[in-house]
């Protein structure tokens, strides 16, 4: 590791340290198992790369992995960021309203993420069904109302 560590220091091209660095998060996760270790090199390479959608996906698995819901989430939102607008970030929405439903016990933030998703794509039919079961099961008819 040691060796990985002082090429990154000693490399001038951005694209090689990136390689390098993702190559040194991958150990740490894979073959040594500190997943804190890990973490903190895949948030190194996002320093540098932040739009690596590899890295990104890396250190989603690992914080769920460590069951740290609130780090997933952040690293959802920036998931968000890298994917750039447009229907593209509805699977990530997605795994929003799942953590907030299932981890955060928020539906407040599910809805609002599947209003997000269906600010991109109004058919979507999971969202759809999502959004009139959590607004049924939160009493707030009014919204449930507007949707219907």
């Amino acid at each position: 590791m040691a060796l990985l560590a002082q090429k990154v220091r000693v490399e001038e091209d951005a694209g090689a340290q990136v390689g390098l660095k993702s190559r040194i998060a991958a150990i740490w996760a894979e073959k040594i198992g500190d997943l804190d270790r890990a973490v903190d090199a895949y948030r190194d390479l996002l320093d540098h790369a932040p739009e690596s959608h590899a890295a990104l996906d890396a250190l989603e698995e690992l914080e769920r992995r460590r069951g740290d819901f609130g780090a997933v989430q952040e690293v959802l939102v920036r998931k968000l960021q890298a994917v750039g607008a447009g229907a593209r970030q509805i699977p990530v929405y997605k795994k929003l309203v799942a953590l907030a439903v299932d981890k955060h016990k928020s539906p407040d933030d599910a809805i609002g993420y599947l209003h997000e998703i269906l600010q991109l794509q109004p058919e979507e039919p999971e969202a759809n069904a999502k959004m009139l079961e959590l607004l049924e099961k939160t009493e707030r008819y009014n919204d449930l109302i507007d949707v219907l």
